[in-house]
């Protein structure tokens, strides 16, 4: 047959197109939210009960102002030393691991402070307890930023954390203090601390649930690649004002209890003072945590926010028992209603995954130089006058930044 006469050949199929790989929305079971929220109730211990543990120590060693403050900042400089090198050594380690081995450490540094004799000693007790602390409240973030719905898993964080801190100030305040003074105390909390974690420790991963972090929920970057250094602004602000907001409120916390006498209300009335913050802090918490996004984010934390520096201006210019409460309640118990929705839009806004990990490094560092700031900045001054300005400046300075990256969020853009 002549060549010209063939038939044409038929061309071949087309290939199917690959299937679009989706990415992997990732739901964080109520086992490991649990767990992490009891371990994190264990790091935070020290700082919800720091205004009736620095009343003890101040009776115990009879301290001043200034020296007040750094026993205070001790602990959080432990806390911070780790939390600041975290992205060093938060994936290379097994987290239950790490988590058993930070609890005894903690527990070795509380039991210590009972015995020690004097101030210097004092604080290197609590750098130890406080880096140990650092290290369970660090992997607890790194575990909860990875929930698919970050507002409310923070919010149900932070109420745990203070549900635990309110049976611990009752045992303080009941019997313990009263009977075996500071070191009754510390070895109260150090007993608690490890009894949290060991409740916890079982249902914590061992690592990162999803790897890259990149495919976490609510933390896809935009497409195109590798974001350079400078689109990646937006959860850097929200961790700087996260620090700005956090130094005030550390600053005016380890001052609670020193203010009291200054309305004139009684030792055992601060105590139930303290007491009334702590479960109104627990039920801002759980508010946060059911309210989630439905308002949105900006307008519920700018709400928060606004009511603690309502808080400091009753400080201020109130006076008696009523003013007293009312301050204390707004500037410090509302506090956990804002923080949650804080943490929250910095988990979202972290496309990479690696700023989220760093917010206990702002909170200890925060929470370090507030209680020195306020102390030196009382010490000679007349009232307490500079301490609240101190707390109004630096709500609204983290106030004005978390509108910024509210409203990138809004947007769309992570």
């Amino acid at each position: 047959m002549p060549a010209s006469s063939a038939l044409p050949a038929r061309s071949a199929p087309a290939e199917a197109p690959p299937p679009v790989e989706r990415p992997t929305l990732y739901r964080q079971s109520k086992t490991v939210l649990a767990s992490a929220t009891a371990v994190s109730a264990a790091a935070a211990l020290l700082f919800n009960l720091m205004p009736a543990l620095l009343v003890a120590a101040a009776a115990r060693f009879g301290l001043h102002e200034n020296q007040i403050g750094l026993v205070g900042s001790s602990y959080l400089a432990g806390f911070a030393l780790v939390a600041t090198t975290s992205n060093l050594w938060i994936d290379r380690f097994n987290w239950r691991r790490l988590v058993a081995g930070a609890s005894a450490l903690s527990v070795a540094g509380l039991a210590s402070c009972a015995a020690v004799g004097s101030y210097a000693v004092l604080l290197a007790a609590l750098v130890i307890a406080g880096a140990g602390l650092g290290v369970l409240y660090t992997v607890c973030i790194a575990v909860v930023s990875e929930h698919h719905r970050p507002d409310q898993a923070f919010g149900f964080k932070l109420a745990g954390e203070v549900g635990l801190a309110i049976v611990a100030l009752l045992a303080l305040t009941t019997f313990v203090t009263a009977r075996w003074g500071f070191s009754g105390a510390v070895l109260t909390l150090a007993g608690m601390v490890g009894v949290a974690t060991l409740c916890g420790l079982r249902g914590m991963p061992a690592g990162r649930a999803l790897t890259p972090p990149e495919r976490r929920f609510a933390m896809q970057r935009l497409a195109g690649g590798r974001s350079p250094v400078l689109r990646d602004w937006a959860p850097w602000l929200g961790l700087s004002a996260l620090f700005v907001a956090f130094a005030g409120l550390a600053a005016l916390w380890a001052f609670i209890s020193e203010l009291a006498p200054t309305f004139g209300v009684s030792p055992q009335a601060a105590d139930g003072v303290l007491t009334a913050t702590l479960v109104v802090s627990g039920v801002a918490g759980l508010a946060a945590a059911f309210l989630g996004d439905k308002l949105g984010r900006a307008k519920p934390l700018a709400v928060g926010m606004l009511l603690a520096i309502a808080g400091v201006a009753a400080l201020q210019w109130g006076q008696g028992l009523g003013a007293y409460l009312a301050g204390v309640v707004l500037a410090g118990g509302l506090w956990n209603f804002p923080m949650a929705y804080q943490m929250g839009m910095i988990a979202s806004s972290d496309g990479r995954g690696n700023v989220a990990v760093l917010m206990p490094a702002a909170l200890a560092v925060g929470g370090a130089l507030g209680p020195m700031l306020a102390g030196s900045l009382l010490t000679g001054a007349h009232g307490f006058m500079p301490l609240y300005a101190l707390f109004a400046g630096a709500a609204a300075v983290s106030l004005a930044a978390f509108m910024v990256l509210g409203r990138r969020l809004a947007s769309g853009r992570p």
